[in-house]
């Protein structure tokens, strides 16, 4: 994946935060989808790679007290469940 169709992904989930690794590193922990979450992260990742994210300021942003997760899922017996 080049930078510019990972950065490419991260724009079309609407994610204009990436203003620095900061910024962007609550956004991904704040993601509850997690495709989302993983195509978020290999943008960002990519583009610190690249040098297109700077690190940002640490004192000033803090991470969220609780992270994005998906909703409740099903809870099904391990007899259920797939085998690996």
């Amino acid at each position: 994946m080049s930078d510019g169709s990972a950065l490419a992904i991260d724009e079309e989930a609407g994610r204009a935060d990436n203003r620095d690794l900061m910024h962007a590193a609550v956004g991904i922990v704040t993601e509850a989808d997690l495709a989302q979450k993983v195509a978020r992260a290999k943008a960002v990742a990519q583009a610190w790679h690249h040098r297109r994210l700077s690190l940002g300021h640490i004192a000033r942003q803090s991470l969220p007290l609780v992270p994005g997760r998906p909703e409740k899922p099903e809870l099904r017996p391990a007899r259920d469940m797939p085998k690996r």
